[in-house]
């Protein structure tokens, strides 16, 4: 799962097929977060496969997670080479991808971006996940 929190970095989102998506979060390991100093990040990501055409925390899709960590780099390293490997694996698909990055004004604008996409599912999730 994906934390919203001060230390959310970046969100990516691409659909894979008619029924497979993927969505992954880059988070510091520690807050502040400071882009530019030595921290420890990790990006957590997911491939979801549709089972059934709920949407949440109602839905039976299978979900398969998996975890890097990112060591003795910067975040903003973190951040430019997991965006890279995810604009590559998503254009080998020739799939568009969502991107939410977190910037000065806060985790609010985050939630309030994902809010807006039809691909996030937010409305029971509690306070802190997506």
């Amino acid at each position: 799962m994906i934390i919203l929190d001060q230390k959310f970095i970046a969100m990516w989102y691409f659909q894979v097929a008619d029924d497979i998506d993927f969505m992954g979060g880059l988070t510091a390991t520690q807050e502040p977060v400071l882009m530019n100093e030595k921290q420890d990040v990790t990006f957590e990501y997911r491939f979801r496969y549709y089972k059934d055409n709920l949407t949440g925390l109602n839905s039976e899709d299978d979900k398969h997670w998996y975890l890097i960590s990112i060591r003795e780099h910067t975040p903003q390293y973190g951040l430019d080479h997991v965006r890279e490997i995810v604009q590559k694996v998503a254009g080998g698909l020739d799939a568009r991808v969502t991107e939410i990055l977190m910037d000065e004004k806060g985790i609010k604008e985050v939630v309030r971006k994902m809010k807006a996409l039809p691909m996030f599912h937010m409305s029971k999730m509690q306070e802190g996940t997506a």
